[in-house]
């Protein structure tokens, strides 16, 4: 039965290998009782702007603000991917004016257990099809340390091309990341037909589209 007042929980995206969608609280719970630092052990570095990691109740608050703090205007979509009934990550999109702009932003992390099967391409790959094929996006924006092969890798894979390189703060260090920029006629280039999106009209409202 769809969701009577979040149509979002009612919202997947569904490849060959995982789905992505928004998780339950006990899906959360279940997520963020599996963090600590071995999340990052295979970049020899902390390579996100804030260290998660530590505190679980930190993680839970910031999965229940993505959906306190939505508007059409500003929104943070929080996706995990399942592979069978098991929540291996999270895959985030952000935007800012994105009825008028159409640009948004992604960020992710992997369980360690997910982490070197390719699922960190798939589940972008994902998120990158309902912007662009579901709600119409015309450019996307990501960033990673320069130094964070896996997350660059994937961007590579998937048609990004580096801008720029700038300083950014990771934890209490300064490092420098790589800014991507993906174009919607790149993309269009490399669009599969292997994925499927479930539940998105219901959802469209959200994000004052039609």
């Amino acid at each position: 039965m769809a969701h009577p007042t979040w149509p979002l929980f009612d919202l997947i995206v569904r490849t060959p290998v995982l789905e992505l969608r928004v998780p339950t609280d006990d899906e959360i719970t279940m997520l963020v009782a599996q963090l600590d630092s071995s999340v990052y052990e295979r970049t020899g570095f902390m390579p996100f702007t804030m260290d998660f990691t530590r505190d679980p109740i930190a993680s839970m608050k910031y999965f229940w603000s993505t959906r306190s703090n939505w508007t059409a205007d500003n929104w943070t979509l929080s996706l995990v991917p399942f592979i069978d009934g098991e929540p291996l990550g999270n895959q985030a999109l952000r935007a800012s004016d994105f009825p008028l702009v159409r640009r948004f932003d992604t960020g992710s992390w992997l369980l360690p257990a997910a982490q070197g099967r390719g699922i960190g391409t798939e589940m972008r790959a994902a998120a990158l099809h309902l912007a662009f094929d579901g709600l119409g996006a015309l450019e996307a924006e990501s960033e990673a340390h320069v130094d964070n092969e896996a997350s660059n890798g994937v961007s590579r894979r998937l048609g990004y091309e580096t801008t720029h390189r700038q300083l950014a703060k990771f934890g209490d260090e300064r490092g420098e990341v790589y800014k991507l920029l993906l174009r919607r006629d790149t993309w269009e280039t490399l669009r599969r037909d292997d994925i499927e999106i479930i539940g998105l009209d219901a959802c469209l409202p959200m994000f004052d589209l039609d």
